[in-house]
């Protein structure tokens, strides 16, 4: 009788154990599944993070390039206009060239009237 009552002790330890085991196992597979959901939301979280940068720096690239484009539109736009203004300037300086040349011609300077010819030249040459 001792034995059969040793055999149901022991038996009923075995499942006591064996439920207890169980338990702990349980509760540390739950627990690792919570670290495991923390670690997945703190990942997402950080792609999306760097997800926002990579769209920010993408956009302030755009607009750099835009605004790298504009420039150069503009700079070439100035450029048109600088060669345009300095074919003008260059036809007014052969202009103002033959005409002192010949005011020099018809009114050659002597040292008397040297004075007068500097200013004639200067007149003439100006519009």
């Amino acid at each position: 009788m001792i034995s059969t009552l040793y055999l149901k002790l022991a038996g009923a330890a075995a499942v006591l154990a064996l439920v207890g085991g169980a338990y702990l196992y349980v509760s540390h597979l739950r627990s690792s599944v919570e670290t495991l959901k923390t670690a997945a939301v703190q990942r997402e979280m950080y792609v999306n993070q760097q997800t926002d940068k990579i769209a920010s720096l993408g956009q302030t690239l755009k607009d750099q390039n835009d605004a790298v484009d504009a420039l150069r539109a503009e700079g070439a736009a100035r450029l048109k206009q600088a060669a345009a203004d300095l074919a003008v300037a260059k036809r007014a300086a052969v202009a103002a060239k033959a005409s002192a040349q010949t005011i020099f011609i018809t009114k050659p300077s002597t040292p008397d009237d040297l004075c007068k010819s500097a200013l004639d030249l200067l007149n003439a040459s100006q519009p």
